[in-house]
């Protein structure tokens, strides 16, 4: 029904072809001016001939879908030359579970994050920009103290992520860490006690 482009970076919407003419979608939704003319072009394009609607995430506030709601959370530095720091935002809940879609987002975008918004108690963090000490910053991750973070990295990436402080901080504040690269695919289940399975790749 919905796929959401991050932010304008390879490794968050390379795929967009690929996945436009092998699955079925209804909607992209992005924050349209943190992407190029030429970017807009070309999603543009994909959308047309795969039917596929385009929203612009800075007109979203909150997306309901059953007994699911997202809200759209507005942290983006609209003049950074960093892409990085125009990330979609996303507090999702469901039923009683709270997770928190981060993007790439620095910082920066967090300062903002916890200015604008009171945010309540995370069961799920999907952790920023791959575990960068650019992001999860101490404030943040000890007011929000979630349950599990997620991070997304590939094995021997050259810029050598995860970072270990990062790491620390989530274990130091009661998190439990997975890691793609060490878990492989992660799949929690919503219930009330959040059973995880994994893939461990060894």
């Amino acid at each position: 029904d919905y796929l959401i482009l991050s932010h304008p970076h390879l490794d968050h919407m390379g795929e967009l072809p690929y996945l436009a003419s092998h699955i079925n979608i209804k909607n992209i939704i992005l924050f349209k001016d943190s992407f190029s003319r030429s970017e807009l072009y070309n999603i543009e394009k994909i959308s047309n001939t795969n039917h596929i609607n385009v929203l612009d995430a800075n007109r979203l506030h909150t997306l309901n879908l059953k007994d699911t709601t997202l809200r759209f959370l507005d942290t983006y530095i609209k003049d950074s030359d960093d892409k990085n720091e125009q990330s979609i935002v996303i507090l999702l809940s469901y039923k009683h579970k709270n997770i928190l879609l981060t993007g790439d987002m620095t910082i920066q975008n967090e300062t903002l994050l916890l200015q604008r918004y009171q945010l309540p108690k995370i069961d799920i963090l999907k952790v920023a920009h791959h575990g960068s000490k650019t992001s999860s910053s101490s404030n943040l991750i000890e007011l929000i103290k979630p349950e599990i973070s997620l991070i997304s990295s590939g094995r021997g990436n050259k810029y050598q992520l995860p970072n270990q402080e990062v790491i620390q901080r989530l274990y130091e504040n009661g998190s439990k860490v997975y890691d793609t690269q060490i878990n492989g695919e992660i799949t929690v289940k919503l219930n009330s006690d959040l059973n995880i399975t994994t893939n461990q790749t060894n």
